[in-house]
């Protein structure tokens, strides 16, 4: 009886992904051009049990809000094979997340990017340039300190450059959060 009810409530959960939050089906990292993506697109790495990225999601959707009009295409990218298919699209429902859930579980993306936190955002060119990669903004000063008032607003500032047409004065900052861990590599 508790397996039909996990494959029913596993359905559900799908149906559920499916009509809100998220942008739809997951992508495996494999099946998307991230070296070279069709448009503009800003790639965050992501884990459901890094309280940062929780702390993030708001600034997420936000971003995605604001710039998603422009072609900017944002995904959420989950990297190795700690978190299952089902676990992260209830953290999409959760966090009601209109992004691309992209799992990584060969770390393709995360080598690739050389990202080793979450969260970590990297800003990518239609041409496959890393315009921007680093933190969102200056909230956090290191684990456990954190600004009163956010002052500089990294990412949103290199989207709204790039949009613009114009110089991107902070390219790269040093990510603050949980560590990637690669223990499931090949």
């Amino acid at each position: 009886m508790s397996k039909i009810y996990n494959l029913f409530g596993g359905l559900f959960m799908l149906v559920l992904f499916a009509c809100s939050g998220g942008k739809g089906k997951m992508m495996q990292a494999s099946d998307l051009n991230f070296q070279k993506p069709d448009k503009l697109s800003v790639f965050y790495f992501l884990s459901p049990e890094c309280p940062l990225c929780e702390n993030y999601t708001k600034d997420i959707k936000d971003f995605y809000r604001e710039f998603s009009a422009d072609s900017v295409e944002f995904y959420g990218v989950f990297p190795g094979k700690d978190f299952p298919e089902e676990r992260i699209m209830r953290y999409f429902k959760e966090y009601d997340l209109p992004i691309i859930p992209v799992l990584d579980v060969d770390f393709e993306m995360t080598q690739y990017f050389k990202a080793e936190i979450t969260p970590e955002c990297v800003l990518v060119s239609s041409t496959g340039e890393i315009l921007y990669q680093g933190k969102f903004d200056n909230w956090l000063l290191a684990l456990g300190r954190r600004k009163r008032t956010v002052d500089q607003f990294y990412l949103k500032d290199a989207i709204k450059a790039t949009l613009a047409n114009k110089e991107i004065l902070v390219k790269k900052t040093a990510p603050i959060g949980c560590f990637i861990e690669f223990k499931n590599s090949h």
